[in-house]
């Protein structure tokens, strides 16, 4: 028996392979694939819009993928369907709970479509209250709920039925900071105790807390897939960005191009990016560059190697900017 659960462990949790989504004309997932391990806390990380709740939505089995396959637990959804249903917990974005019925009544409700019934029911719900953090406000409306609480109550809902692998999309959307800190506190103990978590956000101090890896996403893609550390230290460096005005910046391109100093240099418009690990050196240099070929510089920004660095990087957009897109 031991040595199935070491050949079950050796399984991955989850397996994308080259999935795509396609509604009607607009493809809203294009050949996606990657793997997340048992326990494991893997972010999807992106704008809204880039395709994230569609790759969830495939996961938890509500869209089919176009193209491509998904493995759960090693059981794909063509043959294992509801084993694979009742291995996931779902929590979306939306709130999904009724607000005019007290916590404790939506637990009941959702334990009876769960088929949780008596005494498992009692102990389950006494359980999920104490992980989201709710047991002193079980009794109270649910429409009386700061957003945070309510986001938790989403979360102690789908935990109901002792999912193996919980989605979460966008879960700290518009919630105070006590209830933040304490939604990250119940996924660690989760993962500690072997639920494998999908997390997907826009937040990038959220992924770099708590994810082993994360997916970049942008547009239906897959852009960069690795560890925040190693994903950050690939820039290689501090990170300029520098606007410029004038004739000679293709002259002050191809000055700074020569540059051992430097490891990259791009100019998109009126926008100057360098990447460096020697910025003071860097700096001193430009300023006098700049000077000689009469440039005038509109803005500076230098950062250390960031998530929000590398989408900048990958993409050219900041990833805050396209919240709203």
């Amino acid at each position: 028996m031991r040595g199935f659960r070491n050949i079950f462990a050796m399984i991955p949790a989850i397996v994308c392979n080259n999935v795509r989504c396609k509604y009607r004309s607009m493809i809203a997932v294009q050949g996606v694939s990657f793997q997340v391990a048992h326990g494991e806390v893997f972010g999807l990380l992106g704008p809204n819009g880039a395709g994230k709740t569609s790759i969830l939505s495939m996961l938890a089995g509500i869209k089919y993928p176009s193209d491509g396959s998904i493995q759960i637990n090693g059981l794909n959804y063509a043959t294992h369907r509801d084993q694979i249903k009742r291995l996931i917990g779902y929590v979306p974005q939306a709130l999904a709970f009724y607000t005019r019925l007290t916590g404790l009544e939506n637990l009941q409700f959702f334990c009876g479509i769960f088929q949780i019934f008596g005494d498992a029911a009692k102990n389950r719900i006494q359980h999920v209250l104490k992980v989201v953090g709710l047991t002193d406000r079980a009794k109270d409306i649910a429409e009386t709920y700061s957003g945070g609480m309510k986001r938790r109550l989403n979360i102690a809902i789908a935990l109901l039925h002792e999912p193996k692998i919980l989605l979460m999309d966008e879960p700290t959307a518009g919630v105070d900071p006590h209830s933040r800190n304490s939604i990250f506190e119940c996924i660690e103990q989760l993962s500690r105790t072997g639920t494998t978590v999908i997390y997907s956000t826009h937040y990038m101090e959220e992924t770099e807390r708590l994810c082993k890896n994360i997916a970049i996403v942008d547009q239906g893609q897959i852009i960069a897939m690795d560890s925040p550390q190693n994903l950050c230290e690939s820039i290689g460096g501090v990170f300029f960005q520098v606007g410029v005005q004038g004739k000679n910046r293709c002259s002050l391109v191809d000055i700074l191009s020569q540059m051992d100093s430097i490891a990259e240099v791009n100019l998109k418009d009126s926008l100057l990016e360098i990447t460096t690990k020697e910025p003071q050196k860097v700096l001193q240099a430009f300023m006098g560059i700049t000077d000689k070929l009469d440039i005038q510089i509109s803005s500076l920004n230098i950062s250390n190697p960031s998530l929000e660095t590398v989408f900048l990087k990958l993409t050219g957009k900041g990833l805050r900017d396209q919240q709203d897109g």
